[in-house]
């Protein structure tokens, strides 16, 4: 759902705490014997929202798509796709020579032989997904802190750390936090567009008046493109000039729109990820299994501050092994009853 206005960032953060999301996002890998792996991504909720989604923008024709009504208003989208081994599932999904932002993972998979059974050892990591990296979340927030802003309301309640008058100030840190977090990132591009000196206005000066800007940005912005933020400040330092910033150094900021479009993309989302491993299940950190499905059921802040790492192991048995040691064992013991044979022959 698309949500609009910097200077609304309270708002939008205690949305995002409590509304339930407005897509639903599955990622389903199977694991298969010979170590080839069959991922199917899913979205479930409105079309134009599935279109605009960035993951929706990384399926090319290489997938396997198809379109289902739900009802009315919903609709789900199906892709699938077949990758040989982990590393091409990682260029699609993780892919190291592009700076494109968007919700990584990177899968890790050891398949070891050991004679009667292949053991499948699975390790799926979301890195921190935060676009906004200049402010250190752990000079405003604990990890603890950070768990009770991940859970849904219905979990927080019940978690031993809540304590609803002690969140209620860990969400007005968490709102800070994301506000001097963007702030930070305008800013930053801004003293060093190449336009500016054009502008009449040395960084200096708007290196001593940063506190101000903030703030009044904060109060007066009616939007959170660059474009709109560098209006209101050409109101503040009664600068015109800064305003066609946003034109004559439009690459520059291009990246913070990108961001600042990513960030209120993902944000509101449900993701949940399922893995199918061969064989039977041995160890797994998810609290979730159904059948043959290991399920992680999570929000976007799960993996906003710091990695988040599902993990599964199992076992095949190796039918095959167990035959040729039968053969063996049978073949040996024909060898003793012929060998005991022939010398009670011989005597």
């Amino acid at each position: 759902m698309r949500k609009s206005g910097w200077i609304t960032m309270s708002i939008l953060t205690a949305g995002l705490l409590l509304l339930p999301g407005c897509l639903d996002l599955y990622f389903t890998t199977e694991v298969n014997p010979d170590g080839s792996l069959d991922k199917t991504v899913v979205f479930k909720g409105d079309s134009y929202e599935i279109i605009g989604n960035s993951v929706f923008s990384l399926l090319n024709s290489d997938w396997d798509t198809t379109w289902i009504p739900v009802d009315d208003k919903k609709m789900k989208f199906v892709a699938t796709r077949h990758f040989k081994n982990p590393k091409l599932l990682n260029k699609w999904s993780d892919p190291q020579d592009s700076a494109k932002i968007q919700i990584r993972s990177h899968v890790v998979l050891k398949k070891q032989f050991r004679w009667f059974y292949t053991y499948f050892k699975y390790q799926e990591t979301l890195p921190a997904s935060n676009p906004f990296q200049l402010i250190d979340w752990k000079d405003y927030l604990t990890p603890v802190e950070i768990r009770l802003i991940a859970e849904d309301d219905e979990a927080r309640k019940k978690d031993s750390a809540y304590v609803k008058e002690a969140y209620d100030q860990t969400e007005k840190r968490f709102e800070t936090f994301l506000e001097k977090s963007i702030y930070e990132e305008f800013f930053t591009i801004l003293l060093a567009a190449p336009g500016l000196p054009s502008t009449g206005i040395t960084a200096g000066e708007l290196q001593q008046k940063k506190s101000e800007i903030f703030q009044y940005l904060k109060d007066n912005s009616d939007g959170d493109r660059a474009k709109d933020l560098l209006k209101t400040l050409s109101e503040f330092m009664k600068h015109p000039e800064l305003a066609a910033l946003a034109d004559d150094s439009a690459s520059s900021f291009k990246i913070f729109n990108h961001k600042m479009d990513f960030f209120q993309d993902v944000s509101d989302d449900n993701y949940h990820f399922i893995i199918r491993l061969p064989g039977q299940m041995l160890d797994t950190n998810s609290t979730q299994m159904e059948g043959s499905d290991i399920k992680w059921d999570v929000g976007y802040y799960d993996f906003f501050f710091k990695d988040l790492v599902m993990q599964a192991e199992s076992r095949v048995v190796n039918t095959w092994a167990f035959i040729v040691a039968g053969i063996i064992l049978l073949l040996a013991v024909i060898s003793l009853i012929t060998s005991f044979i022939i010398k009670k022959a011989r005597k």
